[in-house]
């Protein structure tokens, strides 16, 4: 006979229908309960082929499971994941400001203005706001295409 969701497990009935309705038996819900996920999240943590104490690790890192995936199957730790990542943002703001020192003085150029520092202000801050939008569409773009 097969364990049911219930007082025994520590679920309420709303719970234990919760659950079974997403697809958990009594033991995977109460596992996945216990690390701390609602069974929405636990859903989609099981769809991308991690188990409970792997998946509170990611998601503690702040991944979310199709992110988590990706790194996961190139051999990264949760914990390597989020310092590429850290490092992937820094170096972002440094092109960010690199390209936009670039374009700002194209601008001053082209639209012939004096370099005053409210120009070159105006113009870095429009250059890496256009940049990082690009970059994030291309990113969402590759995801999407994936």
């Amino acid at each position: 006979m097969k364990p049911k969701l219930g007082k025994m497990q520590g679920f309420k009935p709303s719970e234990a229908k919760e659950w079974k309705d997403v697809g958990f038996e009594p033991f995977e819900a109460k596992a996945w309960k216990d690390a701390g996920f609602k069974p929405s999240e636990a859903k989609e943590w099981k769809n991308v082929g991690f188990e409970p104490l792997e998946a509170k690790e990611w998601k503690d890192k702040g991944f979310e499971p199709s992110e988590a995936k990706i790194w996961r199957d190139a051999g990264f730790s949760a914990q390597g994941a989020k310092r590429w990542n850290q490092l992937n943002k820094i170096i972002s703001f440094i092109i960010s400001l690199l390209v936009a020192v670039y374009y700002t003085e194209w601008a001053i150029k082209f639209f012939s203005l004096k370099p005053s520092i409210f120009n070159i202000l105006i113009f870095g801050v429009a250059w890496a706001i256009a940049y990082d939008i690009i970059k994030s569409l291309i990113r969402t773009l590759i995801i999407f295409l994936k």
